[in-house]
Parts: C-alpha cells; structure tokens; sequence
C-alpha cells in the first residue's frame, strides 16, 4: 500500500497487467478482498475477476488463486505485487514465449559478486557468468504449474517447484527496472524509476491468466 507515484504499489501493478494485450483476467491472493475491489474499482481495472485470501506461504497463495482460476485457462503468469515497474511489454513477451515452451521466466545476470557462506566463513565463489536474479511474472502452462505446486517441498519461487519435476524453465531477458520491493531502499529507488518514466507509462503500468 506504499504510494508509488500517487497510487498504492498495487495498483501500479494492476495497472500494468490491465494494460498487456495477452493478459485476460486479474486474480489477487489478499487478505483484504474489500480494500483490493475498491482500489480496483477507483482506478479502473477491469480485469479484475478475483479476490482470494492466500495462504501462509507463497504456494499456499498461488494454489488458492489457481483456484479461482477460469477453467478454460491454459496459461498462468504469477507475478509478485511488489513489481510494480514490470512494463506491459515485458509481460507480453514472456507470455507468448509461455505459450510456445510452456514455462517461461525473466531473468537479469547477477551483478555483483556471489558468496556462499556458512556459519560466517566463505565457503565458495560460483562462477557469476552463469548467475542469473530470477523475476516475474513466472507464466506457465496451468497443467504443469497445477501439477508443480501438489508436489510436496518447500519453493522459494514457483520456477523452482516446476523444476523439481525436472521440467525446463525458459528464461527470457528481464528488466533491471523490474526490481522487487522488499526494503525501504527499493522504494525509494523505484520511485526515482517511476518519475523518470514516458507521462503515459507513469500514469497507468499480478498474477495473471491466458
């Protein structure tokens, strides 16, 4: 609920799916349903077709939001309410990839340095050249994510539940921009974003279906 721009993050990420041609319904795993519809209704987004509570964990959310799901579905995007500079075309992209392969993410190379360490001791260095910071949305075939998701385990991410089948994930450039807000830091970094962006990317931009 951060204001981005002078709407809530969330709604700068509706507004994004609301304009991507591929995307056809809105489903939201909150457990505000009432405060959700509102800022939908205020702000225009007419694909909302959902509103489910979620659960305890991330796959808890997504299973109830699949759910809630069209039955003639075929693809599903899972994206992060936190993204909310994820522009239309970068969505669409990988929605088309999702509809050729069937799992699909973006995904930007790693930057920095990476550590592996234990109880404070570096352990090991992996080679950055094949690091990559995965993002959303994630868009996959519903069969398989359905299928992924009634594995048992503990996903930090929906990719990694699709390749505990020993499916393989596509990966498709990302977007820097795109980033995940978790800290205050990333607030302010991506309000510094949004400003900088075109008048109509910055006046309209979460889990989705096809």
């Amino acid at each position: 609920m951060a204001d981005l721009g002078g709407a809530p993050v969330l709604v700068r990420t509706l507004q994004a799916l609301e304009q991507t041609p591929e995307i056809a319904k809105i489903v939201v795993a909150s457990p505000d349903a009432g405060t959700v519809r509102a800022l939908a209704d205020a702000h225009h987004i007419t694909k909302l077709a959902a509103v489910v509570p979620g659960g305890k964990t991330r796959a808890d959310s997504v299973r109830a939001a699949l759910a809630a799901v069209p039955k003639e579905t075929k693809l599903v995007a899972v994206h992060d309410a936190a993204r909310p500079l994820a522009s239309p075309a970068l969505i669409g992209r990988i929605v088309r990839c999702a509809g050729r392969t069937g799992a699909v993410i973006p995904a930007v190379p790693v930057k920095d340095t990476v550590k592996v360490v234990r109880e404070g001791c570096v352990q090991s260095t992996p080679d950055r050249a094949s690091l990559f910071a995965a993002q959303t949305p994630q868009v996959f075939s519903r069969l398989i994510l359905e299928t992924a998701l009634s594995l048992p385990g503990s996903f930090t991410d929906d990719a990694s539940a699709v390749e505990a089948m020993g499916v393989c994930v596509r990966t498709l450039a990302g977007d820097y921009e795109n980033l995940k807000i978790t800290t205050p830091e990333d607030l302010v970094i991506a309000r510094l974003l949004y400003e900088r962006r075109p008048p109509c990317e910055s006046a309209t931009a979460t889990t989705s279906t096809v």
